[in-house]
């Protein structure tokens, strides 16, 4: 019964890298984080400093302060707008 489960699980969670093209084969990529897919189209669901890997400084406080607030705004990261952002805090 936990066999299906386990499948759409492991399906779903992914690895978060950093790319290193300068350094193949040594070292490719460094793993940043983990986190899984919410949706077909790859939108994937991560914590807070997985995130914060990825954006300018001046970006993220953008970003979490309107979190905190509870505020729909939308960012543009690297292309991507992103809408209603929700990064849990533990």
């Amino acid at each position: 019964m936990t066999k299906p489960i386990y499948a759409a699980i492991k399906k779903a969670t992914v690895a978060i890298v950093v790319s290193h093209p300068e350094s193949i084969p040594r070292k490719p990529f460094t793993i940043v984080g983990s986190g899984f897919c919410i949706h077909p189209e790859g939108i994937v669901a991560t914590r807070e400093h997985v995130f914060r890997s990825f954006v300018h400084p001046e970006t993220y406080q953008r970003v979490m302060q309107a979190v905190s607030r509870n505020e729909s705004e939308a960012f543009e990261l690297k292309g991507a707008a992103l809408r209603r952002l929700s990064l849990p805090r533990y």
